[in-house]
This record gives C-alpha cells, structure tokens and sequence, in this order.
C-alpha cells in the first residue's frame, strides 16, 4: 500500500502544480489544440501571471475554431479554472460570457447549467454564500419552463449545500429533498437518482440523522453497485465514495467492524481508479475522498484499540491532503490526529497538532473546526493549571460553537467549563493570599520579639534597629503583593458577571422552550376534538389513551381506560397484528380494516381504516404507536351497490347484442347514439356512422314518429308504432316499434 501511494502521489505532481487549487466539476472533452497550448503551463510557475495570460488568450483564440459545443464548453471550463489560479478576474469573466452566449444561441441546457455551476463554486470559494445562492437559483429559474429536470436536481443538491455552509438547515432539506422528488418523479435517470441520494446521505450524515442517512446510502450503493465495473470513471469514483460516506454512518452508530470493511473496499476501489490519470478532472475530489476514507478508517482502528494502524491512516490522510493543498481538510486531519496523542497521553504532540488545525481552522474561518481544535487546547493548559489561556480558548470554542450551532447543549457545556476554570483560578488566588497573609502574620510576631529584645538590651539596639528596617522593608513588599492580589480579585469578580449575563440568555431560551410546550399542548386539544378516532397504544396493543371520537364509536368511556377488557392486545384482530409487525420490522407506518364491530358489539357493522403510525425514544428505538380511524362504512356500501350495477349492465349487454331483434338508442331529441348488431343486419348502417348519417339524426325522422316520442315524453308510459324501413342496399321491410323511455 505504501509503494502504491507513493505511485499516485507521484503521479498526480504534476497536475497539482497547475490544478491543486481547483475542485473540477467538468468531463475531460476539450479541444485538442486548447491542451496542446495550455500544457505548456505545466514549466510556467504561476508567478509569472502575464506569460499565464499570453498563453491562455491564444487557447481562448483556438478554442473559437472548434465547431463541436461540447468541445468548447469543455475547454473554456478548463481556461476559467486555469484564469482562477491567477486570480485574473478579466479572464473568467470573459470565459463565462463565452459560455453563457453558447447556451443561449444553441438553446442547450447543460451548457448553460455548467457555466452557473462554475460561476456559483468560484463564489463559494470567497464565502459569499448569498451571492451563490442567488446565483443557484436563478439558473433554477431559468430551468424550470424547460423541464430541464436533470439539470435542476444537480442544482438544488449544489443549493442544499450552500444553504448548509451558512447552517440554514431549513432550507438545506427542503432543496436536498425536492432533488430526491424530481429524480424519483420527473427524471428517468437511475445514475442520477444515485448522485442524488448519495448528497443526500452526506446532509443526514452532517445533521446526525444517521437512521435516513443509512437508508439513502443503501439506495446509492444498490444504484452505482451496477456501474461498480463501468469504464465510465466518474460512476466507479460515485461507488467508492458512496461506500466511504456509508462507513461514516457505520463508525457513527458504532458498527465499527462494519465501517472498516466498507472504509477498506472503499479506499481500495479509488485506489485502482487513481493509478488511470489518463484524465486530470477527477484527480482531486478522488483523493479527497480516499483521504476521508483513511482518516475514518484511522478513527476506526483507534476506536478498535490497534492505535498502530489507527495512526498509520491517519498520516496518510494528512499527507494527500497537504499535496494537494485542502486547507479544511488538512484542518481536520492535524486536529483529529491531536485527539489522538490526547487519547495516548503524549500532550507535547497532541499540542503541536492542535495548533497546527487550529491556526489553518482560523485562517479558513472554520468556525466548526476551529471550536473543534480550541476545546481540545483549552482542555490541555487546563491539565497544565495554566488557566488563563485555557479560559482564552474556551472563550474561543464558546464563541465558534455558538456560530456553527446555537443549541442550548453547546451553551451550557461551555458555561459549566469556564465556570469550572474561572472556580479553579479563584480558588488559587485565595490560597496564595492566606499564605502571604500568615506570612506576614508570622513576621510581625517576629517584630514584636524584636522590640522587647531592644527595650531589655541597649547594646544590642544598632543590630535589632538593621533587622527591624528589613523586615519592614520585606512588609511593604508583601502588602503590594496583597494589593495586587485584590486587583485580581475584581478581574474574576468581573469576568464572574460576564458568566451571570450569558445565565441570563440560557433562561430567554427557556422561555422559547415553553413557547413550543404550548404549541404541543395546542396540537394536544385538536388530537382530542377532532372527528376521527384515534388512540395510543404501548409496542404489545395495549391501550393507553383515546379521543372522544373513538369513545362515540366504540362506546367505551375513557375512564374505563384501563380496566375494560376489549382494550387488551388479546383481542386484537388478525389484521391489526400484521399491521403492528410490520410497522416493528420496518419502522414505519402501515395501514390495516378494522370493524368497531369488535368494541361495541350492538351497533352494527362500522368499518374504520386505520393508520398505525410509530413513535420512537431518544434511542430510536419504537416506545407506542398512534393509530387514527377513518369511517368509511358508507364507502363500503356504496362500493358494492355500484359492483352489483355493473353486474346487472354486463348482463344487459349481452342480452341487446345477442338478441336478433333490432334495438337502438336514442337521447331525449332523437338523436341515435347507439344500437345492436342486429340494427346494422336490418338497416346496413354501422356504428361508425353515428354522427356523420343524417339518416340517425332527429331532423330524418317523420312527424308521425316525432309525435310517437312527444307523447312517450309526455306521459312517461311505453308506446308502440308500425313503420317501414329500407336498407342502404334498397330492400323494404315493416317493423314493429316499441319505446321504452328511461329514467334517471
């Protein structure tokens, strides 16, 4: 393994020099001539900016020779990127308006999604997040009256992101999840619908939700497990990286020997991807994510107990992520192999690591990592007893966990940690000062001593008077200390009410905790009023609670909650049994008919259907279940009285097209609108013509039978006519009419 990381890490050299910085979101089509120029780069250090510039208009220049718009588009991505290494502004943009008058004069949506997707990663870069939001959505805008769906999936996913960079997880679900809905619903695209639930696994991953994460990682992995031994690079580096985001949730819920098998086919799986680097796009986001699976895979051995691997792995990743410059990750390494020393008790080294994650955390303005790193250095001048700069550095984690995330957990771990110090430092303060003050007590006993001893000897007077001046000398020097003490005292008194403000915010969020504890009682009162019946039962059927909608059906007061026996899981039918084990295996909820029939045995049949829905603890694990009725008896009987209707027309049907008799029907004017086989035997007229023959239309037929059919309208009452009719080919024949009206 090691040769075969130095092999890549060789390899990729030289695309670092020129592409370290960039993250590629692009394929590898370009333009010949384009690559023929710009690899000249390669000799060219990035210093020298006007030889850069020179080089990259003549590529622009050869660029506008190509006819294929895959090929442009491609290159003028690569010639954009290459302008931000730079940071020649005048550059990208020339290169986006190229890319945008591409997309509009051909009308191709990808074009146009790439050049946004460019333009809202190089904002991204400078933590404008509100400018790439804007920018995310207004390509999302101009998508939307095209159905470009595919295109407006990958946008709201790059959205979702950018809404989690400012903790706006609101807004972070909602686009994550309306992706989830246009590739499951719009979109015919399997592998998209992969790249998809794959982001979506990454943002439960963040938010901790590790139940919806492992279900959406599992969907990815079943989709790019079919590509897994595909040519296309791209789908086998979606695999590898599905397979690490799946080891995370592992090691997350504690499935470490899981999480290391999946760690080591993910790592291995890019490792076989990065030996090709026949193409230079995809270089840096594989060795991200084969730096996150050594890194996890390192926590994992740790958290196994065999530190020698767990530290091996852990070097790895910090040194792919220092090759190819990723500041927030080469942040997190140093910091978690700082953790590390902390866990084997080396603290020289745990500090070294630390500051190293902490200074690179505060250059990227990482509020999260770097709240990481000061909470471990503020722990470790506490070892030390040096408890100033701890309480600086607690001040620090305080501050950056309070703008990563504002939960009243991280509020009070931090209040009771300075509390602790600044307790600590006090306490030292005043043991300092009752030695200083029994030393002085101490001395001044001495002077006293010294005072008789000069009143009972004269001729010891010059020697009591020099030691007397010192030791007077010794007091002064012990007061000042005293004074400075006292100085120290109002500092801690201080900083003890800047810790009485922040008790102060910790009670405004209680208030809006009670707030939201009058909204559940609210939801409470219309659970109880509403028209449905709904009850609570424990994970056994047992009853816990009903409404006064299920106690008008079943006829049970809810004061016989617990003593009445139709409320025991015994008597449970079979249906809502099945339904309860289902919703136990897959945690979900299920649905399942059930007659009040069972409760009230007097008032006949009531059929309910009914939705068992499960509620889980703090361990995620089922503690009762709420099933709300619905009563559709009405329903029922309605369905079977149209079933039985339909019987009785098939019937019909059959009777009118096997009877030799003529039989036609016709609408309250007269009008034909349709008749039986033996009609079209009589008459030579076919159903086709209904519509295009006037001979079918009430305008044909004679004032005798027009008075026929006043009459039957009138009274309501059968009536019969003879009448002589002629078939299309000139034959005559009388026929014996009757018409019969129907009514609605």
């Amino acid at each position: 393994m090691k040769l075969l990381l130095f092999i890549i890490l060789l390899t990729v050299a030289i695309v670092q020099r020129c592409f370290g910085q960039v993250e590629y979101i692009f394929s590898d089509i370009h333009c010949d001539e384009e690559q023929r120029i710009t690899e000249s780069l390669y000799s060219i250090n990035p210093n020298d900016k006007q030889r850069w510039i020179d080089t990259l208009i003549a590529a622009e220049n050869a660029v506008a020779k190509e006819p294929d718009l895959f090929k442009v588009t491609g290159s003028l991505v690569r010639i954009y990127q290459m302008y931000e290494i730079i940071n020649n502004r005048n550059g990208q943009n020339r290169c986006l308006q190229k890319m945008m008058h591409l997309a509009e004069t051909s009308g191709d949506n990808e074009i146009f999604i790439r050049a946004k997707i460019l333009q809202a990663h190089s904002i991204l870069r400078e933590q404008k997040y509100d400018q790439a939001i804007a920018c995310y959505q207004d390509a999302i805008k101009y998508l939307q009256p095209k159905k470009a769906y595919r295109q407006i999936a990958k946008l709201h996913c790059f959205l979702g992101y950018a809404y989690e960079s400012i903790h706006n997880e609101v807004m972070c679900m909602r686009n994550i999840l309306e992706a989830v809905s246009i590739v499951e619903n719009d979109c015919d695209d399997e592998l998209l619908m992969g790249e998809v639930y794959l982001h979506t696994a990454i943002i439960y991953l963040n938010q901790s939700d590790y139940t919806k994460a492992d279900g959406y990682i599992s969907g990815a992995i079943s989709i790019f497990n079919l590509q897994r031994d595909s040519q296309a690079k791209l789908y086998r580096n979606f695999y590898n990286t599905a397979l690490i985001v799946a080891a995370d949730i592992k090691r997350a819920t504690e499935q470490r020997d899981t999480a290391i098998q999946l760690y080591k086919k993910g790592i291995e799986g890019f490792e076989k991807t990065m030996t090709d680097f026949s193409t230079q796009n995809s270089a840096r986001n594989s060795l991200k994510y084969l730096s996150d699976g050594h890194n996890g895979l390192g926590i994992a051995y740790q958290l196994n107990g065999d530190d020698k691997a767990a530290i091996y792995n852990m070097m790895i990743a910090l040194k792919i992520r220092k090759s190819f410059a990723m500041q927030d990750k080469m942040a997190d390494s140093y910091i978690t192999i700082g953790e590390y020393y902390e866990h084997k008790k080396m603290p020289d080294s745990a500090y070294y690591y630390n500051v190293e994650g902490f200074n690179i955390a505060q250059d990227l303005r990482n509020h999260r990592l770097m709240g990481r790193a000061a909470r471990n250095l503020a722990k470790h001048f506490a070892k030390k007893q040096d408890y100033k700069r701890a309480y600086k550095y607690t001040n620090i984690a305080n501050d950056a966990y309070f703008l990563f995330t504002d939960t009243k957990q991280t509020k009070d771990v931090a209040r009771e940690e300075m509390e602790y110090m600044f307790e600590a430092e006090r306490q030292k303060a005043e043991d300092l000062k009752r030695q200083q003050e029994k030393t002085i007590e101490q001395d001044q006993k001495i002077i006293n001593w010294a005072i008789a001893f000069v009143a009972m000897s004269v001729a010891s007077l010059s020697v009591i008077a020099i030691l007397f001046i010192k030791k007077k000398k010794k007091n002064q020097l012990l007061r000042e200390q005293r004074d400075a003490l006292e100085e120290r005292s109002q500092e801690l008194l201080v900083q003890q009410e800047e810790i009485s403000q922040k008790n102060q915010e910790l009670s405004a969020t209680t208030e809006m905790l009670e707030e939201s504890n009058k909204e559940l009682r609210i939801l409470s009162t219309v659970a109880a009023a509403t028209v449905n019946a709904i009850f609570i039962t424990d994970i056994n059927g047992n009853f816990t609670w009903f409404n006064e909608s299920f106690s008008k059906y079943s006829g049970i007061p809810f004061e016989e909650l617990f003593t009445n026996p139709a409320l025991k899981s015994f008597l449970m039918p079979q249906t809502a049994k099945d339904a309860y084990a289902k919703v136990l295996r897959t945690k979900k909820s299920a649905d399942f008919l059930m007659n009040m029939k069972l409760f009230a045995p007097d008032k006949g049949d009531v059929w309910m259907q009914t939705t068992v829905t499960p509620v889980f603890d703090q361990n995620n694990e089922i503690s009762m279940m709420v099933l709300v009725c619905s009563d559709i008896t009405e329903l029922r009987e309605t369905t079977k009285k149209l079933e039985h209707s339909n019987r009785e027309l098939k019937m019909l049907s059959a009777v009118a097209s096997m009877t030799s008799n003529s039989i036609f029907i016709t609408n309250y004017e007269g009008d034909i609108i349709w008749f039986n086989d033996a009609f079209t035997r009589n008459t030579g007229i076919t159903l086709d013509e209904i519509g295009s023959n006037p001979i079918l239309d009430n305008t044909a037929m004679p004032p005798a039978t027009k008075r026929i059919y006043e009459k039957v309208i009138r009274t309501k009452q059968p009536q019969e006519y003879t009448t002589q009719i002629t078939h299309v080919q000139g034959m005559s024949m009388w026929v014996q009419v009757a018409v019969t009206p129907i009514l609605d």
